[in-house]
C-alpha cells in the first residue's frame, strides 16, 4: 500500500488553486541532443490511455499511473518556487522505468 506525503507547501498550493487532484504519470524530457524518460506529478493528466491507482489522502485524490514503480512504496510530493513560478515535484524518489511491465 502507498505511503503518501503530501507536504504542506504543496497542500497550500493546491488549495490556492482550488484543486483536488494531482497525478503523478510518465513524461518524456528532451536535453540538449537526447530524451529520457521520467515521471512527473501535475494537476492535469496527460495520457487519458493510462491506467491509474487512486489514493485519497489529506482530502486530495493521488492517481498513480501503474507503471510507476518506486524502490520504496513512500511518495513524498512537494512545492518549489522560483521567482513568480510554482511546481508540483516528486521527492526522493528512486524507481526503475519499465513500460511493458505488467503489474
Amino acid at each position: 500500500m502507498w505511503n503518501i506525503v503530501i507536504e504542506e507547501k504543496a497542500k497550500e498550493y493546491l488549495r490556492k488553486k482550488k484543486l483536488n487532484d494531482i497525478f503523478i504519470e510518465p513524461v518524456t524530457r528532451r536535453a540538449c541532443c537526447s530524451t529520457y524518460d521520467d515521471f512527473t506529478v501535475s494537476t492535469k493528466l496527460r495520457d487519458k490511455n493510462l491506467e491509474f491507482q487512486d489514493v485519497l489522502k489529506d482530502g486530495i485524490n493521488v492517481h498513480i499511473c501503474e507503471e510507476f514503480r518506486p524502490e520504496s512504496e513512500k511518495i513524498t510530493v512537494g512545492c518549489d518556487k522560483f521567482m513568480m513560478f510554482e511546481r508540483l515535484f516528486l521527492k526522493n524518489i528512486n524507481y526503475e522505468l519499465n513500460r511493458t511491465a505488467k503489474p
